[in-house]
């Protein structure tokens, strides 16, 4: 049978770009909108505000997910390096 493991530093580097990408992202600014009281174009701005809350939270548990992406290959490594320690074969 081949031997099974996680690459620590493979997995750091796709958290890391994960991690990148969604930084990436960026506040939809509003337009300038003068002189215009028809409804729809009213709405733009509270739509906007509305995407941007939402990209705000998306970032905030992003935050969350890499670390706990991260905490876990570090579990994993631990537990199987503790895990081969004890084995003896056979």
């Amino acid at each position: 049978m081949g031997e099974i493991k996680l690459d620590y530093n493979i997995w750091s580097v796709d958290v890391v770009s994960y991690s990148s990408s969604i930084d990436a992202l960026s506040d939809l600014s509003k337009p300038a909108l003068s002189e215009n009281d028809l409804q729809p174009f009213l709405k733009i701005n509270t739509m906007i505000d509305e995407l941007n809350s939402s990209i705000k939270t998306f970032k905030s548990n992003s935050i969350d997910q890499t670390r706990n992406m991260s905490k876990a290959v570090a579990n994993k490594v631990s537990d199987d390096a503790a895990g081969a320690a004890g084995f003896r074969g056979g």
